[in-house]
């Protein structure tokens, strides 16, 4: 999970700047575009970490089909139980 928190932040950084230099050759106001950059952030932060539980399921639904057993699929996946016997 280290590894996808990085990912997250390194792609969050360099959009947050994007969005920033845009922000400001527009004229935009230092208040303004900090509230941009606030709620930019937030949506971010919540549709990679959206993004990234869905593709755990798909993985874990493909070892399931894989006939690999929910104990291991819950072990590799940090999925409970329950969530892996449901897909």
């Amino acid at each position: 999970m280290e590894y996808v928190s990085l990912k997250c932040e390194e792609s969050l950084k360099i959009a947050l700047e994007k969005c920033r230099v845009k922000l400001k050759n527009e004229g935009r106001t230092i208040e303004y575009i900090e509230g941009y950059l606030e709620g930019f952030a937030e949506g971010f932060i919540e549709g990679f970490r959206i993004g990234w539980e869905q593709e755990v399921f798909e993985i874990a639904r493909k070892m399931k089909t894989n006939n690999m057993s929910v104990a291991d699929i819950a072990n590799i996946t940090d999925l409970t139980i329950e969530e892996i016997e449901k897909l």
